[in-house]
């Protein structure tokens, strides 16, 4: 969804949502203007829901792999140093993959889903405040909950209950970026509700 300058540098052209009709493969008319019929990643995640692509690329821009760029009071999306790097698979990366709801026949996502594994020792009390946690950082940074940490993760954290980043480092869904940017909040609120 981005161009290269002459000196090889990413041109964001499109924002999130064009990108992801695109990779859906939409016939809309911005798409055929635009000749993204014709890339190669035209419909290429056609299977996915509208909601999963977003909240996976709110999780490769969380993970430092794209970001979005204002430019003329629209928010495009493009590739960063790293997520050119990643892309040649020239840099490792995790990434927390975001929960897949079930579709209805028009693939817009709903919130029925198949019922969530819970970890060995969940504790339900920690979980809700895991999860109040990460609704004042979603709101105090203007995203969406799931690009702080999605219900996955934030499960692990309620049943083994971390309380070092190493330890929290070893529990699924928690990367490098996450461990830096929201982790120590979630690590403060564990703390606290300990006995």
């Amino acid at each position: 969804m981005s161009f290269r300058s002459n000196g090889g540098a990413w041109i964001p052209r499109f924002g999130k949502k064009r990108a992801v009709e695109a990779l859906r493969g939409s016939r809309n008319a911005a798409i055929l203007e635009a000749r993204l019929d014709q890339l190669s990643t035209y419909g290429l995640l056609k299977q996915e829901s509208e909601a999963y692509l977003l909240a996976l690329l709110g999780e490769l821009e969380q993970s430092g792999l794209v970001q979005t760029i204002n430019r003329n009071g629209y928010d495009l999306i493009t590739l960063t140093t790293d997520g050119t790097l990643a892309m040649k698979g020239q840099l490792r990366y995790r990434l927390a993959w975001p929960e897949r709801h079930k579709t209805n026949a028009r693939h817009e996502s709903t919130r029925a889903t198949v019922p969530a594994e819970i970890p060995e020792n969940f504790d339900e009390n920690l979980y809700e405040a895991l999860r109040a946690k990460r609704q004042m950082l979603a709101q105090a940074r203007h995203v969406p909950v799931y690009a702080i940490l999605p219900n996955h993760p934030l499960r692990h954290l309620a049943s083994r209950k971390p309380l070092t980043l190493d330890e929290a480092a070893e529990l699924p869904g928690i990367g490098p970026t996450k461990l830096k940017t929201v982790v120590p909040a979630f690590l403060k609120v564990i703390k606290q509700m300990q006995p």
